[in-house]
């Protein structure tokens, strides 16, 4: 999302230096360094619990209190503290993204000091930041009953493709799940799942905090297949050759209830129809376009039993894919990269 925001501003005629942390081996990160806007990684020196994320803001602040720009952006609200504060003693008007509802994410919805910690947070700065934007229609809804300020969706969609899925009889039993491998994504369900698919491969491409648990789990079951991190380039290779795309968030708090995850978008752009959840954000684009199947539930019977209704009913699965192929024309980064750009010309 982040590269497609600079690019798309790039492109506008503005100067853009993205500044994150280096969290991946450069050796997988080859694509994001052929780039038209400057990028400055950073290693900290520690990477887990409260020292980090002041050591996160401290050099957000550092960045954007001596940096020379005329508007400083934050990625969620884990940067929002330094960046603002920064930003204000600069003079300068600060937009911030909201990926994710930080106070309702799973890792911290059961620690209550440290989610009344991340509302204040949220309640005190994000209103006094010049423009919010976030993922969603219901997401931003959440957040204007949350805090009193509704930010401006911009989907968190991919640039349209040329090349789409080819016919459904050439491809392969492969079913796919990218993104990251965290708690909450539903991978221990889908992993159980395969027990029942015999005919089918798993292939999962990401990485994250559970990447070594969720080898341990796949291991005894050679079907499933662990890629790690992917250029966007295999990435799409990979996708386009599934016949089913896996978007399985566990309702472990009101972030992922209300999410409109990019794989979702992902897999629509390559003509892959999706298995997601039963959530409102994608109950609203499945009344749009019917591009897969909603679970009512997590379970592995309850995916096993869609990828059986996609296997047993072509005429079903057709639709879905063309389908896809109709919204992929809308569900791109093409119609909401003008959305961007007025956000930040108003600034």
């Amino acid at each position: 999302r982040m590269q497609r925001t600079c690019k798309t501003l790039v492109n506008a005629g503005y100067e853009v230096v993205m500044h994150g942390r280096s969290v991946i081996p450069r050796s997988k990160l080859g694509h994001v360094f052929i780039r038209p806007y400057a990028l400055n990684l950073w290693n900290l020196p520690i990477n887990r619990g409260p020292l980090f994320y002041a050591a996160l803001n401290l050099w957000c602040f550092v960045r954007s209190a001596l940096g020379k720009y005329y508007i400083a952006c934050a990625v969620d609200v884990d940067t929002l503290p330094g960046v603002w504060l920064g930003a204000r003693l600069s003079g300068k008007p600060v937009v911030v993204d909201l990926h994710e509802w930080m106070s309702e994410v799973p890792e911290v919805v059961n620690r209550p000091r440290i989610q009344a910690f991340w509302r204040w947070i949220e309640k005190t700065l994000i209103p006094k930041t010049g423009a919010q934007i976030t993922v969603g229609k219901t997401l931003a809804e959440a957040y204007r009953e949350a805090i009193g300020v509704k930010p401006k969706v911009i989907y968190n969609m991919p640039l349209r493709q040329a090349d789409k899925k080819p016919n459904a009889k050439s491809i392969s039993k492969k079913l796919l799940y990218q993104g990251a491998l965290n708690m909450g994504r539903g991978l221990e369900a889908l992993i159980q799942a395969m027990e029942f698919l015999p005919d089918y491969e798993l292939h999962i491409l990401g990485t994250g905090d559970l990447e070594e648990e969720v080898k341990l789990m796949a291991s005894s079951n050679p079907r499933i297949i662990i890629h790690g991190a992917v250029s966007p380039s295999e990435l799409h290779i990979h996708t386009q050759t599934a016949i089913l795309g896996f978007n399985l968030l566990e309702n472990r708090g009101k972030s992922y209830f209300y999410s409109a995850a990019n794989k979702f978008f992902d897999y629509v752009q390559a003509g892959v129809p999706v298995v997601s959840m039963k959530f409102p954000e994608y109950e609203h684009l499945m009344r749009e376009y019917e591009v897969g199947i909603l679970l009512e539930d997590l379970e592995p019977h309850t995916i096993v039993e869609a990828v059986k209704l996609a296997e047993s009913k072509p005429e079903l699965y057709k639709i879905w894919q063309d389908n896809c192929l109709i919204a992929s024309q809308q569900w791109c980064w093409e119609t909401q990269a003008p959305k961007l750009l007025a956000i930040y010309d108003a600034l």
